[in-house]
C-alpha cells in the first residue's frame, strides 16, 4: 500500500533507535485518536483516566494535531467535508430551540458543538493528508482487534457466553460484547483489505488471513449482529469494486477478486457447515430470532428496532421539513427523556428530529466525503479501499444502533475519506516501497 514515506524505511541504528521508533509509533497522533474513539468503550481493559475518556483523550489528541498543524499546516482537502460538518452540526445545534427535550438535548450540546467537531477536524484536515498516519491507524486499529478477539475467545472457552460475561469482578457493562464487537470489526476489515491486496502468499498476507480469521470467529459467537454483517458488507464491497472488466475481447481477472471471493466462499462455508453440525454461533442464532420476529409480530419483546423504525416514519410525518428538534424523538416515543431511547438508523434519527433540512445537510455531508470514492481511485488505491471497508463496518453500524448527534465515530470515518491520493507511478498492492 503505496505510503507518502514509511518511518521505518531508515530508523536509527541500534536497539535504542528501534525502540525509539516503536515508541514514536505506540504514542502518536493516532493512539490517542483511537483512544478518543473507543476509550470508553474500552474502559474495562484501560487505566482510569482523571476526565471522562472522551475528554481526557480528546484534549490530548488536540494539543498533539495543534502540534502537527504548526508544523505541516491543515490539509486543505478536507476542509470541505469540516464545513459541510459544521453546518449539519449547526442545524443539529439550531433545533433545540422546538426540541420538547430539555434534559438528553441539552447533554447532546458538547458532543454536537465539540467532541464532534474535532472528530471531524482531526481525521479530515490532520489523518486524511498523510498516507503514513492513515496506515499507522488503520494497522493500530487491526492490531487492537486482534487481542480483544483472542482475550474474548479465551474468556469463551473458559467461562462461556461472552455475551453474559462480566468481568473478573463482575463490573463490566451488559453491552460489552457490543463494544467490543463493533471495535473488532474495524480490524476484520483491514486484516481482509490486507488479505485481498497483499502480495500472493507473501508472509503479510498469511499473517492478514490469521487477523481476519481470529477477529471474525470472534464475531461469529459474541452476539454483535451488526459487526458481523459488517465485515461481511465490507468483503462484498471488494469483490464489487474488483469484478472483471472485458477489454479487447478478453476477460481481465483482478488478484484482489479471486482473494475476495475466495474470503468470502471461506466464511459462508464455514457458516453452513457450523449449521449443519447443529452448531450454529450465537450471532447466526440471533440473526435467525431476528427474522422470525420480522414474520411474527407478538415475538418481539419489549423495544425493538421494528418499533423504533416504524416509530421515527410516523414521527417524521408529523413535522417533515423541521423535524421534533434535538432529542425529540425521545419525547415522541418514549414520553420522558430516557438515554437509549432514538431511532437506531441515522437515517431515520435526522428525519425524526431534523426533518427534511437536517436530511439535506447529513446527505451533503455524507457526499464530501463519499465523492473521494470514485470506481476508478478505489481500483487503484488499495489504501483508500480498505479505508471505505472499514467505513462500510461503520456505516452498518449507524443503520442499526448509532444515536448519531452523540456518536462522534461516524463523522471521523465519514471525515478519513479525505484520504490524500497516492504519489503517481506507486504499486497498486499493500507492500510498501522499502
Amino acid at each position: 500500500m503505496a505510503v507518502d514515506h514509511v518511518s521505518r524505511a531508515d530508523p536509527p541504528l541500534g536497539l535504542l533507535g528501534r525502540l525509539q521508533w516503536l515508541a514514536s509509533q505506540l504514542f502518536s497522533l493516532e493512539t490517542l485518536l483511537v483512544l478518543f474513539l473507543y476509550g470508553v468503550r474500552l474502559h474495562a481493559l484501560l487505566p482510569s483516566p482523571p476526565l471522562p475518556e472522551t475528554v481526557f483523550y480528546g484534549a490530548l489528541s488536540a494539543g498533539i494535531g495543534a502540534w502537527i498543524i504548526l508544523r505541516e499546516g491543515i490539509y486543505w482537502r478536507g476542509i470541505p467535508i469540516v464545513l459541510a460538518g459544521l453546518v449539519f452540526s449547526g442545524w443539529m445545534v439550531a433545533s433545540y430551540g422546538w426540541s420538547p427535550s430539555r434534559v438528553l438535548a441539552r447533554e447532546s450540546l458538547p458532543f454536537i458543538m465539540g467532541v464532534n467537531l474535532w472528530a471531524i477536524f482531526a481525521a479530515a484536515c490532520i489523518v486524511a493528508g498523510s498516507r503514513e498516519r492513515m496506515l499507522r491507524l488503520l494497522i493500530l486499529m487491526m492490531l487492537i482487534a486482534i487481542g480483544l478477539s483472542l482475550y474474548g475467545t479465551y474468556i469463551e472457552l473458559v467461562y462461556g457466553n461472552f455475551r453474559f460475561y462480566t468481568g473478573p469482578d463482575g463490573d463490566w457493562h451488559h453491552r460489552t460484547y457490543l463494544d467490543w464487537g463493533n471495535f473488532i470489526c474495524l480490524g476484520a476489515a483491514v486484516a481482509l483489505g490486507i488479505t485481498i491486496y497483499g502480495r500472493f502468499g507473501s508472509a503479510r498476507q498469511l499473517l492478514a488471513v490469521a487477523a481476519f480469521g481470529i477477529c471474525f470467529y470472534f464475531l461469529l459467537f459474541n452476539g454483535a449482529r451488526g459487526a458481523m454483517l459488517g465485515v461481511m458488507f465490507a468483503g462484498v464491497a471488494a469483490f464489487m469494486v474488483n469484478l472483471p472488466t472485458v477489454r479487447r475481447g478478453t476477460i481481465e481477472i483482478s488478484p484482489a477478486l479471486l482473494v475476495a471471493l475466495l474470503a468470502i466462499l471461506a466464511v459462508a462455508g464455514y457458516i453452513g457447515y457450523l449449521v449443519s453440525i447443529g452448531e450454529a454461533p450465537t450471532t447466526f442464532n440471533r440473526f435467525l430470532r431476528l427474522f422470525d420476529q420480522a414474520d411474527d409480530p407478538l415475538l418481539r419483546v419489549g423495544a425493538n428496532r421494528f418499533d423504533y423504525y416504524a416509530g421515527a416514519y410516523r414521527i417524521w410525518l408529523t413535522s417533515p421539513i423541521f423535524g421534533q428538534g434535538l432529542a425529540g424523538f425521545t419525547i415522541a416515543f418514549c414520553g420522558y427523556d430516557q438515554p437509549g431511547c432514538h431511532p437506531h438508523n441515522a437515517f431515520l434519527h435526522v428525519l425524526a428530529d431534523f426533518g427534511l433540512i437536517g436530511f439535506f445537510f447529513f446527505a451533503v455531508f455524507l457526499w464530501t466525503g463519499l465523492r473521494h470514492c470514485t470506481l476508478d481511485r478505489l481500483r487503484q488505491d488499495p489504501l483508500q479501499m480498505t479505508l471505505l471497508m472499514t467505513c462500510i463496518t461503520i456505516a452498518v453500524y449507524a443503520m442499526v444502533a448509532v444515536d448519531l448527534p452523540t456518536d462522534h465515530r461516524v463523522f471521523f470515518f465519514v471525515g478519513l475519506l479525505a484520504l490524500r491520493p497516492p504519489p503517481p507511478d506507486t504499486p497498486a498492492d499493500m507492500e510498501d516501497d522499502d
